[in-house]
């Protein structure tokens, strides 16, 4: 039996006696304002209208409207359930799906690795992704529920996003939900076999703090990436959500109802079974792990803080309670007194007057450094490529060049050779051969492996895409195949070297580069042979901005350095084509070719309504 609808005057009645949101005090922010320059993308100017309507009366679409309201965080902090609660309401809609990622995937206007100036950074386009038809045009209140936004995963929100946010749509609102340290720690369920080693070491007596587990815990300081926002956003745009109240039964209704009032959508009775629905809460609850352990994280120092500096932020003195409740749990049970693990200081294998140009050529991959002992060294890359670098290691005292097939079965360090498109099953292979292989992954500009003569000669404004180049932008994503090869290993055991560096122009700097990747390998250096390299492609440069500047791989450089230690721009691959080229050189702008569909091919029917 349905609920019966609550009258607007017991409504009003219940808010003003029961706040269960949190709002920030402006007089108690004290962070600086950042202005909107034009580095951001972000000068003071129109950038048009929030809506826009739809031009073609054949579609569903009646308009297209840009968010009223964000929900940047936290992840695991129930972001999901709510915004499910917040679709039932008669005015609410997050549009075509409940994350976007619009502002970080390539596709996309994706400013989290630098500038973007595309066509799909204007607001009209992130508009297209909530649209209102015309069969519930009362749904006019659109939101995004990204929690990447707010900064999660590692990720920091990015300036860039949030000055194109406070530039685009002035009076944007955000929602932010925090939840316990200790809860969202377990919420993750990549989290549960560090935590139940974590237990087991507790009940042995050892109290140190595993190093994973503090990574993972700076990531509960909600307070450092809410003061991001309030950098560009004042502070009566926020409403922050506990994520304990949320899941109380008896006060989600308020709770939404709070929301609704507060992005001006006004209030409605939400039906049982809309409120049911509870995401990731079944997954894991405070019973997951002991009270003590529990209390031990949620009483860390670092964490206390962060707790203390987000409560003077609120209005009214409200407290947040996450290590006082968790006290109360363990029923006066004190929390285990932890020692941070103290990380090994890394001394350099080099010289020390040569420990400057260490890492200055080759790439590491983001995340922390692994030092530790080699058996075996693959290099990965274009067969010419691999096999130079592949030579030049196994002249080092100690290693050897074998094929795949020996690598774990050959004395001193193996040498071996693998395509960067190996199969899953070989990289397996290898593993268990080499638990302790290193990878140094070849990458050759997309350039390289194309002949001007036939392909680029004659192209124009408008002309479809040559095949063979079509063919190019298809198998040239080295992130992808870089993304595989690290999953196999682990990321601090991949080193990217770029193909250039070790042309025979630059004897000096083919030198360098092979100095570090034998530093990275742990072998000595010795006679690199450079007179040997591979040459450069032969391609003019005008041919090689044409090839190297394609949007899609452009956005496929883009994808590779976020995933390379060091500044935006590192990889340079069209930017070294555009300084090469003459002044005010303008490639072509080419069309994709048409790419037949390999779906399951449409009936008669459908034939005949296409010759219509």
């Amino acid at each position: 039996m349905p609920r019966p609808r609550p009258s607007a005057f017991l409504l009003a009645a219940t808010l003003a006696a029961a706040q269960h949101t949190l709002r920030l005090d402006p007089s108690r922010v004290r962070v600086p304002t950042t202005p909107l320059t034009a580095e951001l993308g972000a000068e003071p100017r129109d950038y048009g209208p929030r809506c826009h309507d739809e031009p073609k009366r054949r579609l569903r679409a009646l308009r297209y409207c840009a968010p009223s309201f964000l929900i940047i965080g936290f992840g695991r902090c129930g972001t999901t359930s709510l915004a499910r609660y917040l679709r039932s309401h008669p005015r609410l809609t997050f549009g075509t799906r409940k994350e976007h990622h619009y502002f970080t995937r390539p596709e996309h206007c994706d400013l989290q690795h630098g500038p973007n100036t595309s066509p799909k950074c204007h607001v009209k386009a992130y508009a297209k992704q909530f649209p209102i038809y015309k069969d519930n045009p009362q749904k006019d209140v659109t939101f995004d529920a990204t929690p990447l936004l707010g900064g999660d995963m590692g990720v920091p929100a990015s300036d860039r996003n949030i000055a194109w946010l406070r530039s685009r749509l002035p009076s944007l609102k955000l929602v932010v939900l925090v939840k316990s340290p200790a809860d969202r720690f377990m919420s993750n369920p990549n989290s549960a076999a560090k935590l139940a080693r974590f237990q087991a070491s507790l009940r042995r007596g050892d109290n140190t703090m595993p190093t994973k587990l503090q990574e993972l815990l700076q990531e509960n300081c909600y307070v450092d990436k809410i003061e991001k926002w309030l950098a560009f956003f004042p502070a009566d745009r926020f409403l922050l959500i506990k994520s304990e109240d949320l899941r109380d039964e008896g006060k989600r209704p308020i709770i939404l109802d709070e929301v609704s009032a507060f992005v001006g959508a006004g209030p409605h009775a939400y039906a049982p079974e809309a409120l049911n629905f509870l995401g990731n809460y079944r997954r894991a609850s405070n019973v997951t792990v002991s009270p003590r352990v529990r209390t031990t994280l949620n009483c860390l120092p670092r964490l206390r803080t962060c707790e203390a500096r987000l409560e003077a932020l609120i209005q009214g003195g409200t407290r947040l309670r996450w290590c006082d409740d968790a006290r109360q749990v363990a029923h006066g049970m004190r929390e285990t007194q932890l020692r941070r693990s103290r990380v090994p200081r890394m001394l350099p294998t080099r010289p020390p007057d040569l420990t400057f140009r260490r890492y200055r050529l080759a790439k590491r991959l983001v995340g922390k450094v692994d030092d530790g002992p080699t058996t075996a060294v693959v290099v990965v890359g274009e067969k010419q490529d691999a096999a130079y670098v592949a030579q030049v290691l196994a002249r080092a005292p100690g290693a050897a060049l074998v094929s795949l097939d020996a690598v774990g079965r050959a004395r001193g360090i193996a040498v071996a050779v693998a395509p960067a498109d190996a199969s899953t099953k070989t990289m397996q292979e290898l593993y268990a051969a080499a638990p302790a292989l290193r990878v140094v992954f070849v990458g050759r500009r997309p350039s390289g492996f194309i002949d001007a003569a036939t392909t680029l000669v004659g192209l124009k404004d408008g002309d479809v895409m040559p095949r063979a180049l079509d063919d190019l932008v298809r198998r040239s994503c080295r992130a992808d195949r870089l993304d595989a090869w690290s999953h196999a290993f682990s990321p601090s055991r991949v080193l990217f070297v770029r193909a250039e560096d070790l042309s025979e122009r630059s004897y000096v700097l083919a030198e360098d580069l092979f100095a570090e990747i034998h530093d990275f390998v742990g072998l000595s250096s010795g006679t690199t042979g450079v007179v040997d390299a591979p040459r450069a492609e032969p391609l003019s440069p005008e041919h090689r901005v044409v090839v190297d500047c394609l949007p899609e791989l452009l956005s496929y450089e883009k994808r590779l350095e976020a995933r390379l230690q060091g500044r935006p721009g590192s990889i340079g691959w069209c930017t070294d084509a555009l300084q090469s080229a003459a002044p005010g050189f303008d490639p072509p702008r080419l069309k994709p070719p048409r790419r037949e569909k390999t779906g399951k091919r449409s009936g008669w029917f459908g034939r005949r309504r296409r010759s219509l």
